[in-house]
């Protein structure tokens, strides 16, 4: 058993209205509008069609499907990078923080964007149609085909098992969507792990370069302080050779200044002057010998503050060669030390580059993730918000030709309120005939009218629905029932009386009708 068909009615009143809208008066109504549109062709046949519609439940909402496929949804599909050689790339190098970051400088470089991208198209899902509430209000006010209602001109090209293959290639296209989304975040999550066991790997570095620095300090400690007592023996030595050598070679020099001291002492007193004074009676004492004591004794003090001199340097210079043998040794330590915070900071700069890289590649795999999540979620955007069971749902319309070829339509209408003031000035600012009847008869669900559109088209194009409504229209042509003119005829009457054409347009409308009297050949 097949799904429920419906039609919608083809005219509604609007709400204001408060007289009927008869068929009488819709026929009128769109002769007058097809006579207003003629542009100088005859006119040649008024025609009521169907235009066959599907709907589709689907996830807590309903698929619009388009029976003649005329319409169709294009979807652009964005190919994702190779990621499984990312992966393998990842997983061969995670153990290597310098490979890793190799990896991540040239292969990460892929997901700067998507590698291809193509479009899916799948045949007779309308998309984009306008609000759900019209599809919603066309659902209301759904009933069973009326008589004069004819889905056979039209007849649907999408067979039951197309229809389904409209549900099947979005549920495809979400898996592979779903299956782009999981790769992707395999991915993040691939890079996030090897750049963990890299981290990891560098840290433990780190700590054994500080453990292995700890030890080589406390070591280089232990030599510092062994070089201190190494060094202390031959500095104690040779200080104590210095003061021996300088005691050796001062002592006969001492003792020569204690003698001529003395003998000067001894010479003074026995000229009665003191130690610290001249001698006025100089001329009593040799004066030669004194004055050859002095001049020696002053030799003598030249000659100690020599060896002094020559002590305090060699002192000097023995000290400084055992602080430069200590500093030597303390060199080690900085040096070491110096070491391990080189060695250190390389590698917290290495971890610092990879977290960089790192991070810039995993930022562009987010943005692709989010253009999928993106597209996952327009599919959802694809199904009106309407409670609705599966039915075959037929929309009424009314076909104009004109000559052999030219085809014009009106879909589905609401029929305005001829009361009020507003409705009286609108008519009475209207153009034409043309913009009275188009106030009179307005129609509603735009993205309705432009699938109709699309029928109309494909008449003018010669397709195989232009055939088929070629051999359908001599019994659907309104123009060829003599009661569908009577009913023109009694609904130009009441539209007249309404106030919708003026009656110079009644007198017109009713002549036209009458030169197509001929076109009459059936009751």
């Amino acid at each position: 058993m097949g799904p429920k068909r419906k039609a919608i009615p083809y005219a509604t009143a609007d709400e204001r209205r408060d007289l009927p809208f008869t068929e009488d008066m819709e026929l009128a109504s769109l002769f007058a509008l097809a006579e207003a549109r003629s542009a100088g062709d005859p006119l040649q046949a008024i025609s009521r069609v169907c235009y066959p519609l599907h709907i589709r439940p689907w996830e807590g909402g309903a698929l619009l499907i388009d029976q003649l496929g005329l319409s169709h949804a294009s979807i652009r599909y964005r190919v994702i990078p190779d990621v499984d050689d990312f992966k393998r790339a990842l997983a061969a190098s995670s153990d290597d923080p310098y490979a890793l970051r190799e990896v991540l400088n040239e292969k990460g470089a892929v997901f700067k964007g998507f590698s291809d991208q193509k479009r899916v198209r799948i045949d007779g899902l309308i998309v984009r149609p306008g609000k759900s509430g019209n599809l919603s209000e066309l659902l209301g006010s759904g009933g069973d085909l009326e008589a004069g209602d004819k889905p056979e001109v039209f007849k649907p090209v999408l067979r039951r098992g197309d229809l389904g293959s409209v549900v099947r290639s979005i549920q495809s296209l979400r898996r592979d969507i779903k299956g782009d989304l999981r790769s992707l975040e395999g991915a993040k999550r691939s890079l996030m792990a090897a750049l963990l066991r890299s981290r990891r790997a560098l840290e433990g570095e780190i700590q054994a370069i500080r453990d292995e620095g700890i030890k080589a300090k406390a070591q280089l400690k232990e030599e510092y302080e062994e070089a201190k007592v190494r060094y202390r023996g031959p500095l104690d030595e040779r200080l104590k050779e210095i003061r021996e050598e300088y005691r050796e070679k001062a002592a006969p020099l001492v003792r020569e200044r204690r003698n001529v001291g003395r003998r000067l002492a001894k010479l003074r007193k026995k000229l009665g002057v003191p130690d610290t004074e001249e001698s006025s009676s100089a001329e009593e004492a040799p004066l030669s010998e004194i004055e050859g004591l002095e001049a020696r004794l002053g030799e003598v003090e030249g000659s100690i503050g020599t060896l002094r001199a020559w002590r305090d340097g060699e002192a000097r210079q023995t000290l400084s060669r055992y602080r430069a043998d200590l500093k030597l040794e303390a060199d080690k330590i900085e040096s070491e030390e110096a070491r391990i915070l080189r060695e250190v900071q390389g590698r917290e700069a290495e971890i610092s580059k990879l977290e960089e890289a790192a991070r810039g590649v995993a930022s562009q795999i987010d943005r692709l993730i989010r253009s999928k999540k993106g597209k996952l979620n327009s599919l959802s955007r694809l199904r009106f918000d309407v409670e609705a069971e599966a039915m075959d749902l037929y929309v009424p319309f009314y076909v104009f030709r004109y000559g052999g070829k030219r085809f014009d339509f009106h879909p589905p209408v609401v029929a305005s309120s001829s009361r009020g003031l507003i409705s009286r000035f609108r008519r009475m600012l209207a153009e034409n005939l043309q913009s009275k009847m188009a106030q009179l008869i307005r129609p509603r669900a735009g993205f309705v009218e432009e699938l109709l559109g699309k029928a109309v088209r494909a008449l003018r194009g010669g397709r195989d629905h232009a055939s088929e409504y070629r051999l359908a229209e001599e019994g659907l042509n309104l123009l060829r029932s003599r009661a569908a003119v009577d009913k023109i005829m009694a609904g130009l009457v009441k539209i007249r009386r309404e106030g919708w054409i003026s009656d110079d347009e009644y007198i017109r409308l009713q002549e036209a009708l009458v030169e197509n009297l001929g076109l009459i050949s059936r009751p």
